[in-house]
């Protein structure tokens, strides 16, 4: 499958944005080709540093309901760059600043704003988000954005002969 493509998996569209190795095994990184939920990133914002993505709320929701809806065989944990936070292993996570500069021409503008994983640089409150018209910008966790999942699914799931555009039910 080609780097922009679009596939069904259970009855969520996503789109494969590169080939990636974790551990020997090869994998696809992917994420929803739409917004799939609208959550804050994290809604404690008396705690220090609630833009830390390996604490947050939008991890322990997308690695319960959202994941809930894969099969979580078909994955490979993945590890995400957090910056000054270091690094954090998940199921599922969202794209960072450095991933959606590098995969920007592959994803959509989607309807509304969207986070990354990436915290503010500067403020402990604030987190990277995703303009519709597909600029970066910077907001506080406690509001509510959208969450544009993204995952790795082992290359062998995309290599189905049951994935043909017209979705893969496993």
């Amino acid at each position: 499958m080609e780097n922009g493509q679009k596939f069904t998996y259970k009855g969520i569209e996503f789109i494969k944005l590169d080939d990636v190795e974790i551990n020997g095994k090869k994998g696809a990184l992917c994420i929803t080709s739409k917004i799939w939920e609208y959550l804050p990133f994290d809604h404690n914002w008396r705690k220090d540093f609630y833009n830390n993505f390996k604490e947050s709320d939008i991890k322990r929701v997308l690695n319960t309901w959202f994941l809930k809806k894969l099969n979580k065989k078909d994955l490979l944990e993945f590890e995400i760059d957090l910056g000054k936070y270091g690094t954090d292993k998940t199921y599922v996570g969202l794209l960072t600043v450095d991933q959606y500069e590098k995969y920007r021409d592959l994803i959509p503008n989607m309807d509304f704003w969207w986070w990354l994983a990436s915290p503010y640089r500067s403020y402990g409150g604030t987190v990277y988000n995703v303009y519709t018209d597909g600029s970066l910008d910077y907001y506080y966790a406690y509001n509510s954005y959208g969450a544009v999942p993204a995952c790795v699914f082992e290359s062998s799931i995309l290599e189905s002969p049951s994935l043909d555009g017209s979705g893969l039910d496993r």
